[in-house]
């Protein structure tokens, strides 16, 4: 007799609660959750009180009727029968909080502190907002909204990424760290990240407290701020401005602005101790105090540390349209200044 044998792809158990916009399945306390909604989504993990177990997935959702929930294996795949955009519809999710979570949203997409392996975060329209977080790999995209994390984020990489809204991150602490927008604002207040990429092409960049090695790609037009960095820069700018403090330098970085554009560089005294810094720019103002030579026919600018040891590290500062305008603050005038920024992006 032929015995067939029937893959193992199953509709999940469904349990109507007593709400009636409330669906409920068991599932893996690790497993994988894809989410495709036409709407604005909340997606929370379990109370441990409530739900020992960790192994429950619950849906608070209006339109329930039209949701289509199956599993294979650890997978459970939860989707609308149609795609069009119901802005007055909140679906609410409610997942282990060790779930690896693959997320795609129409609407406003935010998500509660999970500690899965991988978190996979899109909204076409909306909003993306990423709660506390601990993952291997956490990525967010959006189109037209911001991506705002509210909490700590501390993964090996973490991924975000903005067509024209912006990004503002609390405290990010990972191996490798990208954070790109065409056009919006990029703000950090605290990123200690072993190598940090960050991309606008007109937008803004109010980077603070940045660490390591950090890497700034900018285009036509676009602002650089930044305070308090610590570590190996490179800053390649087309043109546009640029007003960065830098407390120390582990190694020799560059600065590069190549068509016309202006720059404040604010450095601290122990920089100027131990980093030698060589500027060619179409003009150069240097605070008085701060010792340099300027070579009198190619008007390049030198400023060398006392004792001219060969293990310094040296800064390059190429802006040869630009405008440079250099400064010495000490430490709690830099602090001065990160509240001084902290309170303007507020």
């Amino acid at each position: 007799m032929l015995k067939i044998v029937r893959p193992l792809v199953y509709l999940a158990t469904r349990t109507y609660c007593k709400n009636p916009a409330q669906l409920k399945y068991t599932v893996s306390p690790t497993c994988h959750l894809n989410v495709t909604l036409p709407y604005k989504t909340v997606v929370k993990p379990l109370d441990p009180l409530d739900h020992p177990n960790n192994d429950k997935v619950i849906i608070n959702c209006p339109d329930h009727k039209d949701i289509i929930v199956n599993q294979i294996d650890t997978t459970i795949n939860i989707q609308n029968q149609s795609s069009e955009f119901k802005n007055n519809v909140l679906c609410e999710i409610i997942a282990p909080i060790t779930a690896n979570l693959n997320i795609t949203t129409v609407g406003d997409l935010t998500v509660g502190n999970f500690c899965g392996d991988a978190m996979r975060l899109f909204s076409d329209k909306g909003h993306v907002t990423i709660g506390k977080s601990k993952n291997e790999y956490i990525t967010a995209k959006t189109n037209d909204g911001n991506i705002v994390t509210d909490g700590d984020v501390q993964a090996a990489k973490v991924v975000l990424k903005s067509t024209k809204g912006d990004i503002v991150t609390n405290k990010l602490k990972c191996l490798g760290l990208h954070l790109e927008s065409n056009s919006g604002k990029i703000v950090t207040s605290s990123s200690y990240c072993d190598e940090s990429y960050f991309v606008t092409k007109t937008g803004t960049l109010d980077l603070q407290n940045v660490h390591k090695n950090s890497k700034i790609l900018m285009g036509d037009n676009g602002i650089l701020n930044m305070v308090g960095f610590d570590g190996v820069l490179d800053v390649a700018m087309q043109k546009g401005s640029a007003n960065i403090h830098i407390s120390r330098l582990d190694k020799n970085s560059r600065i590069v602005i190549h068509e016309e554009g202006t720059m404040t560089l604010c450095v601290s005294e122990e920089l100027l101790q131990s980093t030698c810094i060589e500027i060619s720019s179409r003009c150069c103002e240097v605070q008085e105090g701060i010792e340099h030579h300027e070579d009198e026919e190619t008007g390049f600018i030198s400023i060398k540390p006392k004792g001219d040891k060969l293990e310094n590290v040296k800064l390059v500062v190429t802006c040869p349209k630009s405008l440079v305008n250099v400064k010495v603050a000490n430490w709690s005038e830099m602090m001065q200044k990160i509240i001084q920024n902290k309170a303007q992006i507020n």
